[in-house]
Formats: structure tokens, C-alpha cells, sequence
């Protein structure tokens, strides 16, 4: 493809409490001059409702910042892509 731009959501864990996913766009825009990218919008729907309470909400930003930054490891690493990782692991 000359370009695009498309958009991908992906389900990236779920469980009784929440759902995790990932808005992953990618972009190779017309103009061979600039360069393609690359966007990951990580997202944690809940599925009870909670208080919005100071401690709850620095609480629940702190465990979504730490398994926002996992996945984006992951996806930096290539552990995501790798055909053999992912074929021996499920």
C-alpha cells in the first residue's frame, strides 16, 4: 500500500471487575516524506461502579499506568508480534 490509516481495538485482558484494551492507529501518510506511525490509546473500561473518591481515583491510575506500560513494553519488544513466541504460548 502507497498509505493508509486505520484503527485497530484490541481486548487486551478482561475480567469480572474491568476490561483492558488497546486503540492501536497506524498511519503511512501520502507524502513519502514523512514517516509512518504509530498510536496505542490503552483504555480500562470497569464493569462496577466505584466511588469517585481522591484515593480511589489515584488508586486505580496508578494500577492503569502499570499495566498501560506493560503492554507498551511488550509492543516495543516485539513479544507481541514474534509468529514463534505467539504460536508456542497458546
Amino acid at each position: 500500500m502507497d498509505f493508509f490509516n486505520m484503527n485497530l481495538m484490541t481486548v487486551l485482558a478482561e475480567t469480572d471487575e474491568h476490561k483492558d484494551l488497546c486503540l492501536h492507529t497506524f498511519n503511512k501518510p501520502e507524502d513519502d516524506e514523512q514517516l509512518p506511525s504509530v498510536k496505542l490509546d490503552w483504555l480500562r473500561e470497569y464493569k462496577i461502579q466505584r466511588q469517585a473518591t481522591s484515593d480511589v481515583l489515584k488508586k486505580q491510575a496508578s494500577v492503569a499506568q502499570e499495566s498501560a506500560l506493560k503492554y507498551f513494553e511488550e509492543i516495543g519488544e516485539g513479544g507481541r508480534f514474534d509468529e514463534y513466541i505467539n504460536r508456542n504460548t497458546k
